[in-house]
């Protein structure tokens, strides 16, 4: 036979997540319930009371340090997924620690522009700065900044003229 939660039990539960101290196993010790009725409990506690709040639990030291380390590696949904948390916490606690993702083509904007306004090829700038053609691409479309692509009639399966030593042979738009 199920035992009915007391008001007591009640007002713990409420200050066991206002105060964010310990993990739900050990309110269910206490309580001497299962994880999963103070679980149940506090979901029907939320729908009674709006001030009672989610429980957060707090960040350690150890998984702030696994994130600076990893949040270039990883999205957010496998940092979660390692760090037993939801996206949306990861995600907060990146911002928190001020983690934010520079792309590799946004730290390059003035030498992209200025190799655009002299003509270089998308193919040629992506090489040179050794990034991916499509977040080139993209980088040029969002920015609104104007880049060829190299014609049809100078492809070939490699480009045979590097960045480098090509700069004599061009004709030049922007000159």
């Amino acid at each position: 036979m199920k035992k009915r939660w007391t008001e007591d039990e009640d007002d713990y539960l409420k200050y066991f997540v206002f105060s964010g101290d310990s993990t739900i196993k050990d309110a269910a010790e206490l309580l001497e319930k299962t994880p999963a009725a103070v679980s149940a409990r506090l979901t029907e506690l939320r729908k009674i009371d709006q001030s009672v709040q989610y429980l957060h639990r707090r960040w350690t030291e150890k998984e702030d340090n696994y994130l600076k380390a990893n949040y270039l590696k990883y999205d957010a949904k496998i940092l979660a997924k390692n760090l037993g948390r939801t996206v949306e916490s990861v995600k907060s606690r990146k911002a928190q620690l001020k983690l934010s993702l520079v792309r590799p083509v946004t730290k390059h904007k003035e030498i992209i522009v200025a190799l655009a306004n002299k003509g270089y090829y998308r193919k040629e700038i992506a090489r040179f700065l050794n990034i991916d053609e499509k977040s080139l691409a993209t980088f040029l479309r969002l920015n609104k900044i104007h880049c060829d692509y190299v014609p049809t009639s100078e492809r070939t399966k490699d480009l045979k003229k590097g960045i480098n030593n090509d700069s004599k042979n061009r004709k030049w738009k922007n000159k």
